[in-house]
């Protein structure tokens, strides 16, 4: 596609493969944490979780609000499982493309004494680009995702909560 308009294209690189599979991993994780939401968004969820508090009439108020504390503090563990490594992965891309641009001008350099001068420093220079460029959009996807779900995230664990307390009296 680059070479129909010009633009020269050289076999991908190592950091580019490195920045794909990256960015592939860091979207099936974003999948699995908007699966996971789906799964526990639903009214469903809340109706199970007052009909196992029922099975204990016995507690007092304090020791109701503690088990309904403890059963949303692991619903939020269930939400955030893979949502750290996301994290991880918006900051590891922007410097995997850093790499491919130091790469890049490093292959650049080495091809000066070449004949043809012109060729070899834009074979460099848009390798260089293109890995920058995929390294920035991955991450700043990534970034944008993991930030919609936290707040998805806390929207629900707060719905859920209302709606336990709800019942609590």
């Amino acid at each position: 596609m680059l070479s129909m308009i010009g633009l020269p294209v050289e076999p991908i690189g190592g950091v580019m493969w490195g920045i794909i599979l990256i960015s592939i991993i860091m979207w099936g994780l974003i999948l699995r944490c908007y699966w996971s939401l789906f799964q526990f968004s639903s009214q469903a969820q809340a109706q199970s979780l007052l009909s196992a508090r029922s099975q204990y009439p016995s507690l007092g108020l304090a020791e109701q609000a503690l088990l309904i504390q403890g059963w949303l503090s692991q619903i939020s563990l269930h939400l955030q499982k893979g949502l750290a490594e996301v994290r991880l992965f918006v900051r590891v891309l922007p410097m995997l493309g850093l790499l491919g641009t130091v790469d890049g001008m490093m292959r650049c350099f080495a091809r000066l004494n070449s004949d043809d001068i012109l060729q070899a420093v834009s074979d460099g220079i848009s390798q260089a680009m293109l890995t920058t460029l995929a390294g920035l959009v991955a991450a700043l996807s990534g970034m944008y995702f993991a930030y919609h779900l936290k707040r998805r995230n806390q929207h629900l664990l707060a719905k859920l909560k209302q709606q336990l307390e709800c019942y609590e009296n």
